[in-house]
């Protein structure tokens, strides 16, 4: 597989050059590329002869529009007049198989990194847990409940002493909010 730097010195195009006549065979060539690291473009060896058929329809005094036109033609087998085997464009006939190797080997590959992640995700789920234990062990114990006062005290009414009671200390919830409850 070639990467667009060696299309590029392959055909004489520019980047830009390559990235127009990639976009306009769109369906055409799309099967035949691969995504490499950091999202570059990988040409298989099908890719390259798409495009060297392109060039040569180019060579020939067609536009891109004009000779994409043709090739898919050719592909169709619908090209009039002419006999379906003077069809040039020699793309492979092993193509469906290889690009369903391509794809179930991507599949594996996939399953693989998932079945790393589940395990790397169970490894820190047990080490928040171990975490959470030795930090509620190391908490001092909350500290006694002050004595509510049965009767209001001076200036308080009863609903207050009744709501107070009923509060939850700022302690009791750290406690919970550690433990996740």
């Amino acid at each position: 597989m070639k990467d667009i730097d060696d299309v590029k010195a392959d055909f004489g195009w520019s980047k830009r050059q390559v990235l127009t006549r990639v976009k306009a065979l769109d369906s055409l060539i799309d099967g035949h590329l691969r995504t490499g690291k950091r999202g570059a473009i990988l040409f298989t060896e099908d890719a390259l002869r798409i495009l060297s058929r392109l060039k040569s329809l180019e060579n020939d005094g067609l536009s891109i529009g004009d000779a994409v036109e043709q090739m898919r033609r050719e592909l169709s087998g619908d090209q009039g007049k002419g006999n379906p085997e003077d069809v040039t464009l020699d793309v492979g006939v092993d193509l469906t198989a290889e690009l369903l190797k391509a794809l179930y080997d991507r599949i594996e590959g996939l399953e693989a990194q998932l079945a790393e992640k589940d395990r790397q995700l169970r490894e820190k789920d047990k080490q928040i847990e171990k975490f959470q234990d030795l930090l509620i062990n190391r908490l001092p114990p909350a500290p006694p409940k002050p004595e509510m006062a049965t009767e209001a005290g001076a200036g308080q009414s009863q609903a207050w002493t009744r709501t107070r009671s009923q509060k939850v200390s700022r302690w009791t919830r750290l406690v919970q909010l550690i433990k996740g409850r």
